[in-house]
C-alpha cells in the first residue's frame, strides 16, 4: 500500500473509531494500519485495532499471523503457537517463518533454514526470494550474522526489496566488525538512492564509529545539502570535528546547531564533555545541566551525564552539590553505598582527598553494610595510600569487621598499619597475611622489599619498624 492510500486508510479507520458505531474494513488494510501504529510506537492504538480486527475477521490468516507475532514479541510463545495452528493454510509463509523462528530461538538454525528452503522452488521468481529475506530477518534477530550474510548473498541485485536485504547485510557486517564491507554496502545503497538522507546519515554514523572523521564530515555535508535540518547529520558532524581535535571549530558548530535541536541532549552532552576536557568547567556545566534536563531518567546516558556534571562541579569546588547529585542515582537501583563510593572517585578526580575519604566512610556504613561494601572501601583506601587521613575508619574496621571479612582483607590492613607506623600491629598482621593470603600481601610489598620470600619480607619489615 502506497503512503497516500495508507494515510487515507488510517484517516478512514480513525474516523470510524471516533464515531463509535459498527464499521467494516478488510483484513489486509487493517493489518497495514497496525504495522504503521507499531512503527510509530502507538501500542494502545495497535492493541485496540487488533481487537477490532479479530471481531471482524476471526479466521483471517493476516490477522492471526499478526496476533501470533505480537504474542511472541511479548514472550508468550506457547500462546502464539496456538494461534498459528488456527491458520488453515499451514504452508503459508507467515506460518513457516514463525515455525522457523521457533526453531531458531531454540538454537536450531539448521532446521529453520532447511524448513524455509523446502518451501522454495528450484527455479526461482523474484518473489521467491522473500523467503530468504524473511529467514535473514529471523537470523539477525538471534545473532546468526555469518549465516545471514550467506543467505543475502543468494539474493540477486535486482530483487525488488534489495534495500531491505542490504540493510540487514550492513548490520551483519557491522556486528562482525567487517567495517570496510559495512561502508561498501552503505555506499551501494546510496548509489541506488542518492537523495535519501537516512542513508547518508547511516554512512556517516559508521564512518564516525570507525574513526573516519573526514569522510564522516563529508557524508554529513551531503545529507545537510539535501536536508539542512537533519539533526543526525548535525550531531555526527560535531562529533567528527571534535574527533579531529578541532575544538574551536566544533564548538562553533555546537553554538550553531544547538538552537536548532531544542529537545536533543546528545549534542549538549558531548559539548559539555569536550569543555570539561579543555578545562572550561563553567561552560561545561552549562551544557551538562541542559543535557541532564533533556535526557530521561530511564535513558542509559542519564547516568553518564549526571556523572559528567558531578565531575565538572567537583572541579569548581561545589562539593555539596556533587554529593546530592550523585545520590539521585538511587533511582537507577544503585544502592546508597554504591553512590557514596562513586562520589569518592569523583572527589578524588577533583583533588579533594578529605571529602573523598569522607565519602568512602559513608559508603562503608551506608546500607547495605555487607562484606562486599567494606572490602571495596578498604581496597580503594589501600590503592590510594590513604592511611593517616582514614585512620579512624581503619581502626573501626580492625576492631569490628576484620574477622568477618575475606582473608584478603588482612593484606590491606597490614599495609594500612605500615602506613600508620603502628609497628606492633604491622608485624602481627604481616605474619597473618603471609600465612593466610600470601598472594595478596607479597605483591603489595614487593616494590619496597624487592623479594617474594616470606621470611625475607618479615625480616625487612622488622628492620623497617626498628627505624621508625
Amino acid at each position: 500500500m502506497t503512503d497516500k492510500y495508507l494515510q487515507e486508510a488510517i484517516e478512514t479507520y480513525e474516523r470510524f473509531v471516533a464515531q463509535g458505531g459498527p464499521f467494516y474494513m478488510d483484513a489486509p488494510t487493517l493489518m497495514d494500519i497496525e504495522e504503521h501504529y507499531e512503527k510509530q510506537g502507538m501500542e494502545f492504538e495497535a492493541e485496540q485495532l487488533m481487537r477490532t480486527a479479530e471481531k471482524l475477521h476471526p479466521e483471517s490468516e493476516d490477522v492471526l499471523a499478526v496476533k501470533a507475532f505480537r504474542l511472541k514479541v511479548r514472550g508468550r510463545w506457547n500462546e502464539a503457537m496456538q494461534v498459528i495452528k488456527r491458520i488453515a493454510n499451514q504452508q503459508a509463509r507467515d506460518v513457516q517463518v514463525f515455525l522457523a523462528e521457533w526453531e531458531t530461538a531454540q538454537g536450531f538454525p539448521d532446521k529453520a533454514e532447511k524448513r524455509i528452503r523446502q518451501q522454495m522452488p528450484e527455479t526461482r521468481q523474484p518473489e521467491d526470494y522473500d523467503w530468504l529475506l524473511n529467514l535473514a530477518e529471523v537470523m539477525v534477530d538471534y545473532g546468526y550474522y555469518e549465516r545471514t550474510v550467506k543467505l543475502i548473498e543468494e539474493i540477486p541485485d535486482n530483487y525488488p526489496l534489495r534495500r531491505r536485504a542490504d540493510e540487514l547485510l550492513a548490520e551483519c557486517h557491522w556486528q562482525l566488525h567487517h567495517y570496510d564491507q559495512t561502508i561498501e554496502v552503505a555506499n551501494r545503497m546510496i548509489d541506488a538512492d542518492p537523495y535519501d538522507t537516512s542513508l547518508w546519515g547511516y554512512l556517516a554514523d559508521v564512518q564516525q564509529k570507525c574513526g573516519n572523521y573526514e569522510d564522516c564530515i563529508e557524508s554529513c555535508d551531503y545529507a545537510l545539502a539535501i536536508d539542512p535540518n537533519m539533526q543526525q547529520a548535525m550531531s555526527l558532524k560535531v562529533f567528527a570535528t571534535f574527533g579531529l581535535q578541532r575544538f574551536d571549530e566544533a564548538m562553533q558548530l555546537c553554538r550553531q546547531y544547538i538552537p536548532l535541536m531544542p529537545d536533543d541532549y546528545t549534542l549538549r552532552m558531548y559539548a559539555g564533555e569536550q569543555c570539561y576536557i579543555a578545562a572550561r568547567f563553567e561552560e561545561a556545566s552549562g551544557y551538562l545541566h541542559e543535557a541532564l534536563r533533556l535526557c530521561s531518567t530511564d535513558n542509559p546516558d542519564h547516568k553518564r551525564i549526571l556523572t559528567d556534571l558531578a565531575l565538572t562541579l567537583s572541579k569548581t569546588d561545589r562539593l555539596d552539590e556533587v554529593e546530592e547529585l550523585m545520590l539521585t542515582l538511587t533511582q537507577t537501583n544503585m544502592t546508597p553505598s554504591e553512590c557514596h563510593y562513586h562520589t569518592a572517585g569523583i572527589m578524588l578526580e577533583g583533588g579533594h582527598t578529605e571529602r573523598a575519604v569522607e565519602q568512602l566512610a559513608k559508603s562503608y556504613f551506608a546500607p547495605p553494610h555487607g562484606d562486599g561494601e567494606r572490602f571495596r572501601v578498604m581496597e580503594m583506601l589501600t590503592k590510594q595510600g590513604w592511611f593517616k587521613p582514614a585512620e579512624r575508619l581503619w581502626r573501626y574496621f580492625v576492631e569490628h569487621d576484620l574477622r568477618t571479612s575475606k582473608l584478603e582483607a588482612y593484606a590491606y590492613v597490614t599495609v594500612a598499619m605500615r602506613g600508620l607506623h603502628d609497628a606492633e600491629s604491622y608485624l602481627g598482621y604481616l605474619k597473618l597475611s603471609l600465612q593466610y593470603c600470601p598472594l595478596e600481601i607479597i605483591p603489595l610489598l614487593f616494590c619496597d622489599y624487592k623479594t617474594h620470600d616470606p621470611d625475607e619480607i618479615f625480616r625487612k619489615a622488622q628492620q623497617e619498624c626498628a627505624a621508625w
